[in-house]
């Protein structure tokens, strides 16, 4: 069977179409991603920002003793993470220091005074050595 101008027409315009629209959908993926990643710069800029307030504001907090424990997901974990690094860094803050700045940060980020241990102990976990490390 001969396909005839028509046909050939047709079927180059489905392929641009669909090729369009594969192409729109990774696209709106791509800006989706994005707008989270600068949510989570934000988020994590004001984490910085209100500890730095907190820390140069000595008046005593209200302990807020009535709420119940509040869950941290992962993604909000991980951006109190990499604060916490980068305050750790920015601040030359000494390791014995750590547990305590990353409990401050937790305790600001979640407005509960009280603070998970586990938690605690895996945002000042330092990074595990490799073998490659470990021979260099």
């Amino acid at each position: 069977m001969v396909a005839t101008r028509t046909d050939t027409a047709h079927a180059v315009m489905e392929d641009f179409i669909l090729s369009r629209h594969r192409s729109l959908v990774r696209e709106v993926g791509f800006y989706e991603a994005m707008s989270q990643t600068r949510q989570a710069i934000a988020t994590s800029r004001e984490v910085l920002r209100r500890f730095r307030e907190r820390q140069g504001d000595d008046t005593p907090r209200a302990k807020n003793t009535d709420r119940g424990p509040v869950a941290v997901s992962a993604f909000d974990a991980d951006i109190i993470r990499a604060a916490c690094r980068d305050l750790i860094a920015e601040m030359n803050v000494p390791e014995c220091q750590w547990r305590e700045l990353a409990r401050s940060l937790v305790r600001e980020f979640v407005a509960c005074e009280q603070t998970e241990a586990g938690l605690v102990d895996w945002i000042v976990r330092r990074p595990a050595m490799t073998k490659t490390d470990e021979a260099g």
